[in-house]
């Protein structure tokens, strides 16, 4: 398993939401949450992004087909946001407003990124090129993404990250000249993290901030991205190491970047976002000639510690016996977790909300 790129993968406090989700101080003993099935809007669906309030973003095949579409899931109702003029579309992230963006297609051939608010969705444009994707957006309706720049006289088009404010679309470039830069996570501050290519053709996580696009490096690999930042511009992402095989969730906070680990028996882990505090989900596997194919746990690396989430769902959640979970996608700040997962009686892979347990270890 390599590297996961943007195009293969495809990620805030309200009082009214801290009164319905308490924090839960961790540190005494590990979380235990309950399952919510968001449903679809046909067979499957696959949970992006969560907010405070616990609404949902993600896309889900529609009328048994294999299109799919973008999707909003608030107050125990999934509803289809439609596409830009095209048949298909994804939700990538959501803000605290409820705003979305990700990307959805304009006409049979190419896909722009949009901003879906207050029941609209909006096209954003391009860099000049013919498609672009919105990959995350702050609560300021701020959109970082990548988009096609306009060709240039080597007759080549390419990928540059972008931050989309005030109504216009602005190139953020690329790290020492390189080919290529996407932007992945954005913060309240504007601040952007992602990847770009060096140089001399090396991939590794960046951060954009007050204007100028820095390299944080690696874990010791060839290779590194930045999924996600906080508002403490503590950037998660994922790193390739020395080892031969597999590749590292890190956490960068303070000017290093710390290896996350991997779950028992793994030797491998992803990060998918990471919340105010600095709490991180995302994906451990393995990569050992034995092990099981495409056996993938989701994890939860919450006070120095990662845990395998599947071992922490309510005992007593009627959902229990039946669903198991293969990656945690998103985490809101107040701890809300979105995964996808399978229930073993339909097989089908839905997007599942998981709400900590309000018990003595909440305030």
């Amino acid at each position: 398993m390599t590297l996961k790129s943007a195009f293969a993968r495809t990620p805030t406090i309200l009082i009214a939401a801290l009164v319905a989700f308490p924090l839960c101080a961790w540190s005494q003993k590990a979380p235990q949450y309950t399952l919510t099935d968001l449903g679809s809007l046909g067979r499957n669906s696959f949970g992006s992004g969560v907010n405070s309030a616990g609404r949902v973003t993600g896309y889900a095949d529609i009328n048994m087909s294999s299109t799919e579409h973008a999707f909003l899931y608030s107050d125990g109702m999934m509803a289809d946001l439609g596409a830009l003029g095209g048949v298909q579309s994804r939700g990538l992230a959501i803000n605290n407003a409820g705003q979305v963006t990700g990307m959805a297609d304009v006409n049979l051939a190419y896909a722009h990124a949009f901003l879906y608010s207050k029941g609209t969705m909006r096209d954003l444009g391009t860099l000049g090129g013919p498609s672009s994707v919105g990959r995350a957006v702050n609560n300021a309706g701020e959109v970082t993404g990548e988009s096609f720049i306009t060709r240039n006289s080597d007759g080549v088009s390419y990928l540059h990250a972008f931050l989309y404010s005030q109504g216009k679309m602005r190139d953020l470039g690329t790290l020492d000249g390189g080919a290529y830069s996407i932007g992945h996570g954005i913060n309240s501050a504007g601040e952007v993290t992602g990847e770009a290519a060096t140089s001399t053709g090396a991939t590794h996580a960046m951060l954009y901030s007050k204007g100028k696009m820095r390299d944080l490096g690696t874990l010791g690999g060839d290779t590194s991205t930045g999924v996600a930042i906080n508002s403490a511009g503590e950037v998660a992402g994922t790193s390739a190491t020395t080892a031969e095989f597999g590749e590292r969730a890190f956490l960068y906070s303070k000017g290093k970047m710390r290896d996350l680990g991997a779950l028992a028996g793994d030797d491998s882990s992803l990060s998918l976002s990471i919340n105010s505090r600095g709490q991180v989900v995302g994906v451990s596997y393995s990569t050992a000639p034995q092990s099981p194919c495409c056996v993938q746990n989701p994890f939860l690396y919450t006070d120095g510690t990662m845990i395998n989430l599947n071992t922490h769902i309510d005992p007593s959640d009627p959902l229990a016996p039946y669903v198991v979970l293969s990656e945690a996608n998103g985490i809101s700040d107040n701890g809300l977790i979105v995964a996808t997962g399978v229930d073993s009686r339909t097989h089908f892979g839905h997007a599942y909300l998981l709400t900590p347990v309000k018990g003595r270890d909440c305030r």
